[in-house]
């Protein structure tokens, strides 16, 4: 039997992940005959209206984005009870994964990485937008060390309220700013901080700063 596509056009590949917020789907664009990716909602938040309003922010603040290295959003929809964002297809895969294979990444491939990142992060920030969760994870790369971020899930959007408010703690403990670390207030410097820890692993294949738990990690941060 044939698999139904999704809204209709989206026919469904491969499962390229899974995260806290939604499963990621390699999809072809029959009508474009394009390959995209299809971020789903995870069933288990679909029926949360808030879980849904931030699930829709993350599709608004990154359709704001158009870099060369920030991967673009194409359609935001719901088709029966799923909610989906229909983005770029990137052909790589995350920086974690680099990292495990070797101890470390070779200098002038580190320099080069950083400097797409740092782009991409400044172009971000004059459009009003901090991603909040720079870690390995969200960076996409391909053999060749073009890399795309991703993940704009908790972005904060400086003209518009958030869900993501002061006082709620969110990131990843080893990759998070001291003021994340807090639950105060963060800005353009909270993406640089994660960057700069991402840029000391990427060099050396150790991490800034290490714990137990998290809670010890965040200890040492605040």
């Amino acid at each position: 039997m044939t698999q139904a596509l999704i809204q209709g056009k989206y026919q469904i590949l491969s499962l390229l992940g899974r995260g806290g917020m939604g499963s990621v789907y390699h999809v072809m664009h029959e009508g474009l005959k394009r390959q995209d990716a299809l971020k789903k909602l995870h069933e288990q938040y679909a029926e949360d209206p808030e879980f849904v309003e931030r699930f829709m922010r993350e599709a608004r603040a990154m359709a704001r984005l158009d870099h060369p290295h920030i991967i673009r959003i194409y359609d935001v929809f719901a088709d029966g009870d799923a909610n989906y964002i229909a983005m770029e297809y990137f052909a790589g895969g995350s920086l974690v994964k680099q990292l495990e294979e070797r101890e470390h990444i070779d200098q002038d491939a580190v320099i080069f990485i950083v400097k797409q990142l740092a782009s991409a992060l400044a172009y971000a920030h004059t459009q009003g937008v901090v991603h909040r969760d720079i870690k390995p994870d969200n960076v996409l790369v391909t053999s060749d060390n073009t890399v795309k971020i991703t993940d704009f899930g908790i972005a904060a959007v400086a003209d518009e309220l958030t869900l993501t408010s002061t006082g709620q703690m969110v990131g990843s403990p080893r990759y998070m700013s001291p003021e994340q670390a807090k639950g105060s207030a963060t800005d353009q410097r909270s993406d640089l901080f994660s960057l700069g820890i991402v840029f000391y692993e990427m060099l050396t294949g150790e991490m800034v700063f290490e714990g137990d738990s998290s809670i010890a990690i965040i200890g040492k941060l605040a």
